[in-house]
């Protein structure tokens, strides 16, 4: 798995020798000169390459795509998915996580939130990293927008799993205060000093490396939360997601993405913990939808919008979720 959005991808034009690669692989076979020259014209970016190769083609080809990417979902068995388990194994498996990310932390910071920016021995454009972040945000304005939030009323925002702060740096705009927070020292370390070089002072740091630290956190109108949930266990992520949502103002709302099914996925805690000698990297799990609306049901929020994200590529179905916490 890797940690890239597809927001993020290359903007550049393509190449006839690329087009011509993308179609063969496809579709088999070449386009004639004419092909190219319209395919070129007309895909600025890789989604729209995409579409023009795979929504143009009509009929089995565009049968195959629906097939695997989205009617597979449709298919799948209900998941065994545990998520609720004693507070011991609750703090056991955060541990293993604060363990984990302690040391990409340490040896791959910019890595560890896209991993496309950290290849063996290469510097990190970080002016290119930073900007990344930009559309991410720019999509949770669009979706407080059509569900009619009023965006001015919300004052404080906690990002959890803020890394070294390549969506912090925006937030940082929207909002009058923001609440970095995540699980690892060394990344906040890198994202107060990015962002205080930027002039960012509205911004907080919490580390997060215990259920009462989070219990602890200040009350805040905004969650914020996209590609971090989705590397803790199923119980950790239920858990942390009671106690932010829960803690969330009257008027406030979630924003966050999370994997809902990986098919043939299964997680037992017990089994888990027994050995985590093969789980000593970056690994995706996800927490069914209906696990997601009892919480949401229990804690009193009201789900405003739910949009397929694409956020973990065509095997995995991730969701971002819009709550909203009613006013009393």
């Amino acid at each position: 798995m890797t940690n890239t959005d597809p927001a993020d991808a290359s903007t550049g034009r393509f190449t006839r020798q690329d087009i011509a690669l993308a179609w063969r692989l496809l579709r088999g076979g070449k386009p004639d000169a004419a092909e190219l020259d319209r395919l070129a014209a007309n895909s600025a970016n890789i989604e729209q390459l995409r579409r023009n190769l795979v929504g143009q083609a009509g009929g089995k080809l565009h049968s195959v795509f629906q097939e695997t990417v989205q009617q597979r979902f449709l298919k799948a068995p209900p998941p065994q998915v545990e998520v609720d388990v004693p507070p011991e194994v609750l703090d056991a498996l955060l541990a293993h996580v604060e363990n984990v990310w302690r040391g990409f932390g340490e040896s791959d910071p910019f890595w560890s939130v896209l991993t496309k920016f950290k290849p063996a021995g290469a510097e990190v454009d970080k002016a290119t990293f930073y900007a990344t972040g930009k559309k991410r945000v720019e999509k949770f304005d669009a979706a407080l927008a059509r569900a009619g939030v009023d965006s001015a009323s919300l004052k404080t925002c906690l990002e959890l799993g803020s890394g070294v702060g390549r969506l912090t740096l925006w937030l940082a705009d929207r909002f009058e205060h923001v609440i970095a927070a995540d699980i690892s020292s060394s990344h906040l370390a890198l994202a107060e000093g990015e962002l205080g070089a930027r002039g960012k002072t509205n911004v907080t740091y919490l580390r997060v490396a215990s259920m009462a630290e989070l219990a602890e956190a200040p009350p805040f109108d905004a969650f914020f939360s996209i590609i971090s949930l989705q590397h803790s266990p199923p119980p950790v992520i239920k858990h942390v997601l009671s106690i932010l949502l829960g803690r969330l103002s009257p008027g406030g709302v979630g924003y966050f993405q999370l994997p809902t099914l990986i098919p043939e996925q299964s997680f037992d805690a017990k089994a888990y913990l027994a050995d985590l000698s093969p789980h000593e990297q970056m690994e995706t799990f996800a927490v069914p939808q209906k696990v997601l609306f009892a919480l949401f049901d229990e804690l009193g929020l009201k789900v405003l919008e739910v949009r397929e994200d694409n956020q973990c590529g065509p095997n995995k179905l991730s969701n971002t979720f819009l709550v909203h916490k009613p006013q009393r």
